[in-house]
């Protein structure tokens, strides 16, 4: 599969090997278990290998990867996984996503507020002035 050439379907996602890396999955495991999270019961609820010694998958498909992290957000009841200064509320990725997707870079997503509210609107929209 080429750089610029992806899978139409999750069946061909499945078959090309396409998924998440594991360097990306095994961080959210170690965070979990630092937070004290059941990591084998986590991973089981996740339809991971129970096995945590033994985890080194190269690649995660998505589904199970989105579970993990789901699954720890939960039993952590903190959406960075206790990487930040204090819990982040469940919920919280979802509130703020709508208003950073668009945002052109981190700087512009983290800083104050555009002068012009439409700045960040889709392209094609109307200014309606």
């Amino acid at each position: 599969m080429s750089g610029d050439s992806y899978p139409r379907s999750r069946e061909a996602a499945v078959a090309a090997g396409c998924g998440v890396s594991g360097g990306f999955v095994r961080p959210v495991i170690a965070a979990g278990a630092a937070s004290g999270v059941d990591v084998r019961r986590a991973l089981g609820e996740a339809r991971l290998p129970v096995d945590p010694g033994r985890w080194n998958a190269p690649r995660v498909p998505w589904e199970q990867a989105v579970s993990l992290v789901r699954v720890m957000w939960h039993r952590t009841g903190d959406e960075l996984l206790g990487l930040g200064p204090r819990p982040v509320p469940l919920g919280t990725v979802r509130m703020i996503s709508p208003a950073v997707i668009h945002a052109p870079d981190l700087g512009t997503a983290l800083g104050p507020p555009p002068a012009d509210p439409l700045v960040g609107r889709p392209a094609g929209w109307p200014r309606g002035d």
